[in-house]
């Protein structure tokens, strides 16, 4: 990824020479493999590792990761989006999700009376200075956007949307679904390709404007002529655009984005720095509101570590307190915790939920459980990663004990109603729970939901 020093700076304070900056990148966080000078500016090209690409694939996330390097404090201006309150965006704009697996959140806006124009010299420099042509303000608003926080963002022209019926209204649908046998869409770079029912499409009521989170279609593409625009910002399942993508031979900065599962968190902060970048560069009144649909949130994940692995790990020395600084410079939230009390804690907090077979961790907690999903998300308020299935965390996650000798925080297996068979256990193993000590288990129970029992 091409990284500009000058728009690093926006963001925090390089009192280094640029050649120590690339070798502390280099020998710290990722390899710089060239340094060009572009007009006054110098343009890093950086090889982000796969398993860095969804937080670092942005000039954000590269200063985050200098930020911690040279203990200085990241500097991101809060976004302020002047809405015109005479206009909702209600009143121009719904959503439908119809693949919520496959589309996690679809964030949209609408902004009214755009000047579409060249972009300003500031917004071009930086963007042909990291190798993107400009095409028009509010496309490289996009762009910028997307090079910015690492959010792929589109823009419709809204007057080009039509209505099943053909009829012209003001309020236009965006549908998000798989394409149909046989479709087809013409993208922005004018190629035609042939889609199948895998693919995952952006459409209106008639035709398709997208193929979702890799190109936009030549349909509803902005022009001179557009005036008013719907800004979309949606967060895609990794594997379906890396399939998709594959498939089309079609790869961009969009897809390779997604592929690697970026958070669906920065939907909303990404579509807000778009409106104001375009409010500033195209004028044009920002619809009060915007159509947030998130079927699924996910739940803050947790992870725990001991100084102890950390020291192993790195073959050096490093306190406590070093730890947790070094953790609140990159933006996470850090302390010192007690797992068994978060564990107990969370397991009583959830007394009386229901119980449903299958329940995902990550997105039916914490109102629906079953017994091996429930053990999982209490561990993982604490940091403490467990496998998902029952059978798993009988043979993975610790060493068998008597009864006798439980603890409080151990896990109790027992046959259940679904036992798995395996030599270790000839009788099975289809139900978990968490001892509480004192002769007491909580678990949930397929016919009560979470309760605590006698063990």
């Amino acid at each position: 990824m091409k990284v500009s020093f000058n728009w690093l700076k926006d963001y925090i304070d390089i009192k280094i020479p640029l050649p120590k900056l690339v070798d502390l990148l280099t020998t710290r966080s990722f390899e710089v493999a060239t340094v060009e000078k572009v007009g006054s500016d110098y343009v890093m090209d950086i090889e982000v590792l796969p398993n860095r690409a969804h937080d670092c694939l942005s000039h954000i996330g590269v200063a985050r990761e200098i930020s911690a390097l040279l203990e200085t404090k990241l500097k991101i201006k809060e976004t302020k989006v002047k809405e015109d309150k005479k206009s909702s965006v209600k009143n121009y704009l719904a959503i439908k999700i119809e693949e919520p697996e496959l589309c996690r959140r679809y964030v949209g806006r609408v902004i009214l009376g755009v000047k579409v124009g060249p972009s300003p010299k500031w917004l071009k420099d930086r963007l042909e200075a990291i190798g993107q042509k400009s095409i028009n303000n509010i496309v490289d608003a996009a762009n910028y956007a997307m090079f910015e926080y690492g959010q792929p963002l589109h823009v419709f022209d809204l007057d080009k949307i039509e209505s099943e019926n053909s009829k012209p209204r003001i309020s236009k649908k965006i549908i998000v679904r798989k394409a149909k046998k046989g479709e087809k869409i013409i993208t922005l770079d004018t190629e035609t390709y042939d889609l199948n029912e895998n693919v995952l499409v952006i459409a209106d009521e008639r035709e398709l404007l997208a193929i979702a989170g890799i190109k936009g279609g030549r349909k509803a593409e902005i022009d001179k002529n557009t005036k008013n625009i719907i800004l979309e910002s949606a967060n895609f399942e990794p594997a379906n655009i890396r399939r998709t993508s594959r498939a089309l031979g079609l790869r961009t900065e969009s897809s390779l984005r997604f592929e690697h599962e970026i958070s669906s968190r920065l939907a909303e902060v990404a579509i807000e720095r778009l409106a104001e970048l375009i409010a500033a560069v195209a004028g044009g009144k920002i619809a009060k509101g915007k159509i947030d649909e998130y079927i699924k949130k996910p739940i803050p994940y947790f992870i725990a570590i001991r100084p102890c692995e950390v020291e192993k790990i790195l073959g050096t020395e490093i306190q406590e307190k070093e730890i947790v600084e070094i953790f609140k410079r990159l933006g996470f939230e850090a302390k010192k915790i007690s797992p068994l009390e978060i564990i107990f804690k969370t397991a009583k907090g959830l007394l009386g939920k229901l119980y449903k077979y299958g329940a995902s961790v990550s997105f039916d907690a914490p109102n629906l459980f079953d017994c091996s999903s429930f053990v999982s998300f209490c561990f993982s308020r604490a940091g403490i990663q467990l496998h998902r299935l029952s059978v798993e965390q009988f043979i993975y996650d610790g060493v068998a004990a008597d009864k006798t000798e439980l603890l409080p925080g151990d896990l109790v297996f027992s046959k259940g109603k679904k036992p798995y068979f395996y030599k270790e256990t000839p009788k099975g193993v289809g139900h978990v729970g968490i001892y509480l000590g004192n002769g007491k288990v909580v678990h949930a129970s397929s016919s009560r939901g979470v309760v605590i029992e006698p063990l």
